[in-house]
């Protein structure tokens, strides 16, 4: 078999979950740790220009989650059926939401800002550690029916980066809690690990979330919609034309949007949004999930180019040629996409909400707009999902607050 070879910083944050597994599972294996000055000459090399990364069996993992879920899946680590597996996934999404509280105020630089939103994000992590403790002694102590599951492994692997992360002892109140880590590290093979492991900090700032795009919906709205259902606090930029034009030459590909994104660069629309599916868990159950999300995305850009290939026409009587045949086309597409959602639910995957459930929504209205046509006038089914899509807590609270856009 091919050697296997795990590249993270030499810090615990998102890495140290996958360690743990290995580790645990007893796969010997690299634990290349890199510095800060390494990465840059490496990123393009990687898959979504991030770490970690696992060469595995002759294959590259990538997305830190979606590694520890695959290794746990390998190593028997999901519980005994597909409740315990809702079970695992609901306390490292919980788990998660920690991060992402903590996240909210670490990285704010100042002061006065800070003190705010602590006091908000503590409420919160209080909240939710207050949730996962109970969930525990329901359980003997485990967050699957007295069983040794995976979120055991992430719970005691990112444990000392939260309470160092969110400079409070969030876990001072919660003995289960503290109990399980210490339970999962006196592990044998944990502690082995642990023993020789080299000194790391906890997982240092993370950098500012920052969107840049234009006053309208377009290419970036789906991008805010996933950013705002993720819980993630993030600058929204919207440039004018004029300011785009100035700025060109130092974009990545000369256009918005562009997304700083944990110190890194994003672009790309469908990209990036795509990407934040992932870490936002909306693609789905598995890689059949995964193809309906992007056979659905992919169809929706369809509708979008069509669109294009009219409303750019200069000359009027060329302009309702090429309309014509775009709406016979866009009728076609939005009526595949219908019965689609007849046979799911009223969503794109099995009955799942998944992110081109918030690309439909998010482009709904440019699409009607600018193609200068209620194109979804007979199409009940997606238009419930703008709907329902829109009601959500996250998007309904950016809704109200957003600024006029023009489609």
């Amino acid at each position: 078999m091919s050697p296997t070879k795990l590249t993270y910083f030499n810090v615990s944050g998102l890495g140290e979950g996958i360690r743990y597994l290995l580790h645990y599972g007893g796969v010997a294996f690299e634990d290349e740790r890199i510095t800060r000055e390494e990465f840059p000459a490496r990123k393009d090399k990687l898959p979504l220009g991030q770490l970690p990364v696992l060469e595995f069996e002759g294959k590259t993992l990538y997305q830190s989650m979606s590694i520890c879920r695959f290794l746990a899946r390998r190593f028997d680590l999901t519980g005994k059926d597909e409740w315990d597996s809702l079970q695992c996934d609901t306390a490292v999404d919980t788990i998660s939401d920690i991060a992402s509280a903590i996240t909210a105020y670490a990285s704010e630089t100042d002061e006065e800002a800070k003190k705010v939103k602590k006091a908000a994000a503590l409420t919160k992590i209080n909240f939710l550690t207050e949730k996962l403790e109970g969930h525990l002694a329901k359980n003997d102590g485990h967050f699957v029916k007295g069983q040794l599951t995976w979120p055991d492994f992430v719970l005691a692997a990112v444990y000392t980066t939260l309470v160092g992360r969110g400079e409070a002892d969030i876990f001072a109140e919660r003995p289960l809690l503290k109990a399980l880590k210490a339970k999962v590290d006196a592990l044998p093979a944990i502690k082995a690990y642990l023993d020789k492991r080299p000194p790391v900090p906890y997982r240092g700032k993370m950098s500012a979330t920052k969107l840049t795009y234009l006053p309208v919906s377009g290419l970036g709205e789906s991008i805010r919609y996933l950013l705002h259902y993720g819980g993630v606090e993030f600058e929204d930029e919207r440039i004018t034309r004029e300011e785009l034009a100035i700025r060109k030459p130092t974009l990545p590909l000369g256009q918005v949007p562009v997304l700083e994104f944990e110190g890194k660069t994003l672009f790309q629309s469908t990209s990036i949004c795509r990407f934040l599916a992932r870490r936002f868990n909306l693609t789905g159950k598995d890689e059949w999930d995964s193809l309906q999300c992007d056979i659905a995305a992919d169809t929706i850009s369809d509708i979008g180019i069509a669109i294009s290939g009219y409303v750019t026409e200069t000359n009027e009587e060329a302009k309702k040629v090429k309309k014509a045949a775009a709406l016979t086309k866009i009728n076609f597409l939005t009526e595949k996409l219908e019965g689609h959602l007849a046979k799911n639910d009223g969503h794109f995957v099995k009955g799942q909400l998944t992110w081109p459930d918030f690309v439909l929504a998010a482009v709904y209205s440019t699409l009607v707009g600018r193609g200068e046509a209620d194109i979804f006038a007979e199409r009940p089914l997606l238009k419930a999902l703008k709907a329902k899509v829109d009601a959500l807590p996250a998007i309904k609270a950016y809704l109200d607050k957003r600024p006029p856009v023009p489609y």
